[in-house]
């Protein structure tokens, strides 16, 4: 079983943090998230996909943030 989700993350796509602010992540690269879809954050914050934007995608974080920063991966 945790081999067969290696093997999907592998193939799902991988985003980038624009900016941090207030419990909320801008990020793009995320083209084929969907609105609530769970995504997670830098070293595993998690955050739910909450304003889909044309070239980004606002993100609620679901955790305390003290080390997430712009550059960041974000994978859904």
């Amino acid at each position: 079983m945790s081999i067969i989700w290696k093997n999907q993350r592998k193939k799902s796509e991988v985003g980038r943090v624009l900016s941090v602010a207030r419990g909320l992540a801008q990020v793009q690269g995320l083209g084929s998230v969907r609105s609530e879809e769970l995504i997670t954050l830098g070293n595993n914050i998690p955050g739910m996909a909450l304003d889909l934007l044309p070239d980004a995608i606002g993100v609620a974080l679901l955790a305390a943030n003290t080390r997430l920063k712009a550059g960041d991966e974000a994978v859904p």
